[in-house]
């Protein structure tokens, strides 16, 4: 079974197959995060593991950094996704460099670092458009609420019309339209207009 993307914190799962690893699934359910993540301690000699199968190492990486993301420990999870987004760049693969630049954004979000965050976030939405990748959507409808959460209410509503127009892009999946009238609802609470909200 091919190891698939877990959803980074604070954002849903995009499906690109088999249904994703999440952190509250598996050994995660029956161990809790802490023993799970000891469990994956064993997966860093994938490090050493040279070749052998990159994709699937980057997709490990990127799962091992989204359950360290969700664990609370945001510089373990920043380094999986470093490793992940590097191995990716090395083998030009865009959703993985995609998935990477979102979980990196997503670190620097917790961090408070809104402009690190931003700016990961407008690569990963980028890396997503260029791969016509349904997850284009929520990585916009994240950055409309992060640049509502600055006060940038004209960045947040015009992203929230991208995320709209990928949505748009994937009837296949109709949970992105759901999602983006959430953020626009937000965005217009935000605002104080709690009639259109």
């Amino acid at each position: 079974m091919p190891i698939e993307y877990n959803s980074h914190a604070g954002a849903h799962i995009s499906h690109f197959g088999a249904k994703p690893i999440s952190a509250r699934e598996g050994s995660a359910n029956s161990y809790g995060h802490s023993d799970c993540l000891g469990w994956a301690d064993g997966f860093t000699s994938l490090k050493e593991w040279v070749g052998a199968y990159p994709h699937g190492r980057r997709k490990i990486y990127i799962n091992l950094a989204a359950l360290c993301l969700e664990s609370g420990e945001t510089a373990r999870a920043e380094q999986y996704y470093r490793d992940a987004l590097a191995m990716a760049g090395e083998h030009d693969d865009v959703l993985d460099r995609m998935a990477a630049m979102a979980g990196l954004a997503d670190c620097f979000r917790r961090h408070g670092d809104y402009d690190e965050a931003i700016s990961y976030g407008k690569f990963a939405l980028s890396a997503a458009q260029d791969g016509s990748s349904s997850w284009a959507a929520d990585i916009a409808v994240k950055l409309a609420r992060w640049h509502s959460e600055l006060n940038q209410r004209e960045e947040a509503f015009r992203l929230i019309d991208v995320a709209a127009g990928e949505a748009d892009e994937h009837p296949e999946d109709p949970a992105l339209r759901v999602r983006c009238l959430d953020g626009r609802a937000d965005l217009l609470f935000d605002a104080d207009d709690f009639g259109k909200a």
